[in-house]
């Protein structure tokens, strides 16, 4: 039974059509050609850091579920490093991560501008910043669904391009590329449907028809200027004009199936947890305490 669930939590994101797209234009942004250091902000159950790991990343998950990162730490990967703490007080020291990457988290947040400002801080100079939000901008959403949504998946906020862009910029970040996801009314039209199952059961039974449709419309999507969810990549800017809180907080070769480029370094490296285990709203990022889990036996 350990294996099975081990098996399930590892892989479930390869057979979620929405989080499998989602996830190969996250790590393209990431620019994986060699070892770096990651934080997975919102690192929910694990399956995404457990796959950088697996792939010789050097990763470190952060989510405010006990619960969550249990699982991750008992079935994805017991060695991983896994930290207890929000993304409004990220518990690292400055400058500490080559990349941060985050799945669908900020629009859970109560003040996400801290959170970006946060992310920065513990970004070295220069480093990649890759994330995902719920837009639900398209014209082809109605209100009525976006209330559900958020209502349904306690986002506190929802983006449009703009807003994301500006809201990177006042946290110190420079955007080099966004991109709609799910902006035709085939995919809008499966990504609702998935929500009448909470993207779960039936949702990931029917990935062998539902991934292909996914592709097929993302190919005649051409430039789109809304959808479902908002993919962005920005790189840290230094700016004297800038504040950021400053100081650490303190603490307790090939590609994979998610088209991870696998690192040079055969190693294996600690691994962390992959946000949003029910797919597309994620989990919370919210101040919480703070402490490390260590190798422990299953708890629910």
């Amino acid at each position: 039974m350990r294996a099975l669930k081990s098996f399930v939590y590892r892989n479930w994101q390869k057979v979620h059509g929405v989080r499998r797209l989602e996830l190969a234009v996250l790590t393209r942004y990431l620019e994986l050609g060699g070892r770096q250091r990651i934080l997975d902000v919102g690192s929910g159950k694990g399956a995404l850091c457990g796959a950088l790991a697996r792939s010789g990343q050097d990763v470190v998950g952060v989510d405010p579920s006990a619960p969550a990162a249990a699982i991750a730490k008992t079935y994805v990967n017991t060695a991983g490093d896994f930290v207890l703490g929000g993304g409004e007080a990220l518990p690292f020291s400055d400058e500490r991560f080559d990349r941060v990457v985050s799945v669908c988290v900020l629009e859970h947040t109560k003040d996400d501008l801290r959170v970006l400002r946060e992310v920065r801080r513990v970004l070295k100079a220069g480093g990649l910043f890759a994330l995902t939000v719920d837009c639900l901008d398209s014209p082809f959403v109605s209100e009525t669904f976006r209330r559900h949504h958020r209502e349904e998946y306690r986002c506190n906020q929802l983006y449009s391009d703009a807003k994301l862009r500006e809201l990177l910029a006042r946290a110190g970040f420079e955007v080099q590329e966004t991109e709609y996801l799910f902006a035709g009314r085939l995919s809008i039209a499966i990504l609702r449907f998935g929500s009448l199952f909470h993207y779960r059961n039936v949702f990931i039974l029917l990935f062998p028809i539902l991934y292909p449709l996914l592709l097929l419309d993302r190919a005649f999507s051409r430039k789109p200027t809304s959808g479902m969810i908002l993919a962005a990549k920005a790189v840290r800017r230094e700016s004297p004009a800038l504040t950021v809180s400053r100081g650490p907080r303190k603490t307790q070769g090939g590609v994979d199936a998610f088209g991870i480029p696998r690192a040079r370094s055969s190693a294996a490296v600690p691994g962390a947890p992959g946000s949003r285990c029910s797919g597309p709203p994620g989990g919370r990022s919210t101040p919480g305490a703070t402490r490390r889990l260590q190798p422990e036996s299953h708890r629910a």
